[in-house]
């Protein structure tokens, strides 16, 4: 893929161009947080605003969240009380994301990745590095078109449905029925005018904070799952350099090369052999820096996903299994988005451990026998650093797959059954 820039790009990374990126740039800037300062283009008016008075406004809707739950906590059903939680959840969930935009070190990591760590930049070292890159793109590609549509369909399946509530109950209408209160995702104590217009500016601040919230959630997690695919595929490509370490007459030409019963690689095999495991640590070290980096600017939104899954699963359940349509309905799109999240998310961080697994299988089966002295000590260098598996961690503290959402699972399933 060729990418040319203009004169006044130069200074912008190539993979900024790629369509899923562009893709990830108008999620993120479209609520602020696409860091556009560090890469030498000059931050819009519309993105200076949103970069601090979001941070205000959802700090406000959630102190506004909160103080509802103090001041009618003891009139509400259980219903009210599950509802609440979640939304208060979800929204500081947002103001956690906000916040993270205003330091410094968010906008340098996607910088680092963007103009170092991406697959792109090593695409013509072999035609497996081609493959393995082209293979990503497309992968990210169908991803980031699967999450635009649920990033899109959340708050609009959501809003459409409260607002049809409302229209049906004569929310709307010129003589509204006595005794009925107006439907809304969010509960805050904030003074609501009496009559049409009133109601008509509620159910769009609904909107509003709806799709601003799934935006700055799910922009970010696809973000962080796109920096996971160039992992993996750093991680397959180091275990195909493993394989190409024994060599062949391709490598040298001569037909002596491959013969079977050769005992030991020549002065010259040898040499070819310690610059591919030169190779092969560096980019190792390359590829645990890029690990560590996913973990450290990933940490606080992949923390905060598992407090939500643990907190808000079996809440959602409640919600959507009450005996009443109306109810059950309004969390539905909800509760799936938020366990196939999950287990999507799950399999991705999966596969990075997956991946990481195979490398020492790989060094095992080089032809250490045919290696000098000198090589079979670099092997056994590289196979000590590979007996780690790479794991990205929430805060280097919780590490994400399989295990941690089947912990999740369970205690979902059995507070759901004790609620």
């Amino acid at each position: 893929m060729t990418i040319v820039l203009t004169e006044e790009e130069y200074d912008l990374p190539p993979t900024i161009h790629l369509r899923f990126m562009k893709i990830v740039i108008g999620l993120l800037g479209s609520i602020g947080a696409w860091p556009g300062e560090v890469f030498s283009t000059n931050l819009s008016y519309y993105g200076r605003f949103l970069k601090y008075f979001l941070p205000a406004q959802v700090s406000f809707i959630v102190i506004g969240l909160l103080n509802h739950m103090y001041l009618h906590l003891k009139q509400q059903d259980l219903f009210l009380k599950a509802h609440d939680a979640v939304i208060f959840i979800v929204m500081s969930m947002t103001l956690l994301r906000v916040i993270q935009r205003l330091f410094k070190s968010y906008g340098q990591s996607i910088k680092k990745f963007l103009g170092k760590y991406h697959l792109y930049y090593m695409q013509d070292e072999s035609d497996y590095h081609l493959y393995m890159y082209n293979y990503v793109n497309k992968v990210s590609l169908y991803f980031m078109y699967v999450e635009l549509g649920t990033i899109i369909g959340i708050p609009f399946s959501i809003c459409s449905l409260y607002a049809f509530i409302n229209y049906r109950n004569g929310m709307f209408s010129s003589n509204r029925p006595a005794n009925v209160t107006l439907e809304q995702l969010g509960h805050w104590v904030v003074p609501v005018i009496n009559y049409y217009p009133g109601l008509f500016m509620a159910q769009v601040v609904d909107y509003f904070g709806t799709t601003f919230a799934s935006f700055s959630v799910l922009a970010l997690d696809c973000l962080i799952v796109l920096m996971v695919f160039n992992l993996i595929g750093h991680l397959y490509i180091l275990v195909n350099e493993v394989d190409c370490l024994a060599i062949t007459s391709k490598d040298t030409g001569q037909t002596t090369t491959d013969d079977p019963t050769k005992l030991m690689y020549d002065n010259d095999e040898n040499e070819i052999m310690r610059k591919r495991i030169i190779k092969v640590i560096h980019h190792h070290r390359h590829t645990v820096e890029f690990c560590n980096m996913i973990s450290t600017f990933g940490g606080p939104a992949l923390l905060s996903n598992l407090a939500y899954d643990l907190m808000c699963g079996c809440l959602l359940l409640v919600l959507t299994t009450t005996l009443e349509i109306d109810k059950a309905a309004r969390f539905i799109v909800v509760l799936v988005s938020t366990f196939t999240q999950l287990i999507v998310i799950a399999s991705v961080f999966e596969m990075v451990v997956t991946a990481s697994n195979k490398l020492p299988a790989a060094v095992y089966l080089c032809p250490w026998e045919k290696a000098n002295y000198s090589n079979r000590r670099a092997l056994l260098f590289v196979l000590k650093i590979v007996q780690i598996p790479l794991q990205v961690k929430a805060l280097d503290m919780v590490p994400m797959g399989f295990a941690t959402m089947t912990s999740i699972l369970k205690t979902t399933f059995s507070y759901y059954a004790f609620l």
